[in-house]
């Protein structure tokens, strides 16, 4: 889910007008509306913190990122070393290579797929 979509589901949640939630983020409603929209990509770092308090969302899912508290351990360390890693590159791309390295890595997997089946 883009944050755009996200935000409007947590405004819409919250019962919340555009207008209102412009006030509580100090920001104009065409902000907002930009933001839902997805003209505005780029919001600045105090406004995500606004928006995860006044919508109760956490920055992790506001900026699309895997929260590392919340991947399983598997006991093995460098298994380990090998998800935080992913995760940092992964969260470090733009929103568009990330679709790309989804893509590549979903190619990847059936390729290795198709090989087991031989």
């Amino acid at each position: 889910m883009n944050i755009g979509t996200l935000i409007k589901e947590k405004r819409t949640e919250k019962n919340l007008t555009m207008k209102q939630l412009a006030d509580k983020m100090e920001v104009s409603e065409a902000t907002i509306s930009r933001w839902e929209s997805g003209d505005i990509e780029n919001i600045k770092r105090k406004k995500i913190v606004m928006l995860s308090k006044v919508l109760d969302i956490s920055i992790y899912d506001i900026m699309g990122w895997v929260d590392p508290k919340t991947v399983k351990s598997t006991g093995d360390k460098y298994k380990d070393d090998q998800i935080k890693r992913l995760i940092h590159y992964f969260n470090a791309l733009s929103s568009e290579n990330k679709k790309q390295a989804i893509s590549y890595l979903e190619f990847l997997k059936s390729q290795e797929n198709n090989e087991e089946e031989d």
